[in-house]
């Protein structure tokens, strides 16, 4: 393996920890959003839950680009062969895990915005009061009060 400095070792490990930051985040958000799904997902309309699910589903894309992101890592600091003819590269993490780590950015980002959208939508669907209602009942003998009511 060529010269691997400081500068490119800590590259490396900013990657590394920013894509573990992110599997992070995006697994406590899918964790509090399925724990309290019962409170905020079933009560909402079903146009709103699929913004909820679309923000499941890029977070667990997120969570999976970022563990083939630091597989990338891994494997672009230990490459299966050596060069056979004599020229060595340096490791970098512009290649695959850029990739990789670019699609987790990505999803992730859409997952944030989806969750804020479907919690926006939820919390204006739960907010609106319900109309209402006058009813008009006919009055009876046994209660002469009755008349128009409201329910």
């Amino acid at each position: 393996m060529a010269n691997f400095d400081t500068q490119r070792q800590k590259a490396f490990d900013f990657c590394a920890d920013a894509t573990k930051q992110l599997i992070t985040l995006s697994t406590g958000i899918i964790a509090f959003m399925v724990t309290f799904a019962k409170d905020f997902v079933t009560n909402v309309p079903g146009d709103i839950k699929l913004y909820a699910y679309i923000a499941w589903v890029l977070h667990g894309l997120s969570i999976l680009s970022g563990i083939v992101t630091l597989l990338a890592l891994t494997a672009e600091l230990q490459p299966k062969q050596a060069p056979t003819n004599g020229n060595t590269t340096s490791p970098s993490i512009r290649g695959a895990a850029a990739t990789y780590s670019g699609l987790q950015i990505m999803a992730f980002v859409l997952a944030i915005f989806f969750t804020v959208f479907f919690g926006i939508k939820a919390a204006r669907s739960q907010s609106t009061p319900t109309p209402v209602q006058p009813v008009i009942e006919q009055p009876s003998q046994n209660n002469p009060t009755s008349g128009i009511t409201t329910r």
